[in-house]
């Protein structure tokens, strides 16, 4: 299987894990959401998948956010509270595009709310000025405004496209930003391209992948497939990778209802690399 068919798979896997509520694994519960970094060069095709994915899920694309997109603003005037992107986004995808966290764009305290909210997506916040109240429900997540105080629950998975290899990135928050991410690296040749602009066989084909549950229990037997497949591939982890990797393969699985080796050997290579 070429690499671009498992980038494929991944980013439509990636999709369905939005409406996945969690995961119960033999000690603890995870979240069912799988986040993306679609990394590459210029003009590859990058913005093209991230803009696409935006019309099938119904989400608008970022450019750059700020705390107050994360958490939510308040109008100074009329004290209307304005939501957070990741309110807006909940149970679909939160795309950014040309994410660079290195640069000074994203300050840290931006950075460690984006990483808090993408494994554990609660947050409670003060507002400094007057704040009208304001109340939504769907499902298990809210959002609220009350008293002066912001609490939220919301759930998400998050898409981002980088021309840096994620190797670039050395800051501490970055280096965690890629730890909870899967790293598709798109990469074409002149051919692929040119065919590209005739055919269109090498852009992103989305399929749908009905998701029948929300909160899914792995079997033992299946944790045991997917850590002996770890422990005995020729890729070799680090113990920093080691857990997640764990993670984002119980997450395919219950998304796929089965065991895809492909998509685990691409992933154990990105990690390596």
């Amino acid at each position: 299987m070429q690499d671009y068919e498992v980038i494929n798979n991944l980013l439509n896997v990636g999709i369905a894990s939005s409406k996945v509520e969690s995961i119960k694994l033999p000690n603890k519960i995870i979240r069912g959401n799988i986040h993306l970094i679609i990394f590459g060069e210029p003009g590859i095709g990058k913005s093209t998948i991230l803009s696409e994915i935006s019309k099938i899920v119904k989400s608008s694309i970022m450019r750059k956010f700020t705390s107050a997109n994360l958490l939510g603003a308040v109008d100074k005037n009329t004290g209307i509270f304005i939501p957070p992107i990741t309110w807006d986004s909940k149970n679909n995808v939160l795309m950014i595009d040309e994410f660079n966290p290195s640069t000074n764009n994203y300050k840290e305290d931006v950075l460690e709310t984006l990483l808090t909210l993408m494994e554990f997506a609660e947050i409670k916040k003060s507002v400094g000025y007057r704040c009208n109240d304001y109340n939504k429900k769907d499902g298990d997540l809210y959002c609220k405004v009350k008293n002066g105080k912001i609490e939220m629950k919301t759930r998400f998975s998050f898409f981002c496209t980088s021309m840096r290899h994620p190797s670039a990135l050395s800051s501490v928050y970055s280096k965690a930003l890629k730890s909870r991410c899967i790293i598709l690296h798109l990469k074409k040749t002149i051919e692929e391209l040119k065919h590209e602009i005739y055919y269109d066989s090498y852009s992103f084909k989305y399929k749908k992948i009905k998701v029948d549950k929300k909160n899914f229990v792995m079997k033992k037997k299946d944790i045991d497939y997917i850590t002996n497949y770890i422990q005995n591939t020729q890729f070799k982890i680090g113990t920093s990778f080691y857990t997640r990797t764990v993670g984002d393969f119980c997450r395919i699985f219950c998304i796929l209802k089965k065991h895809d080796n492909d998509i685990y050997d691409y992933i154990l290579r990105s990690r390596t690399e």
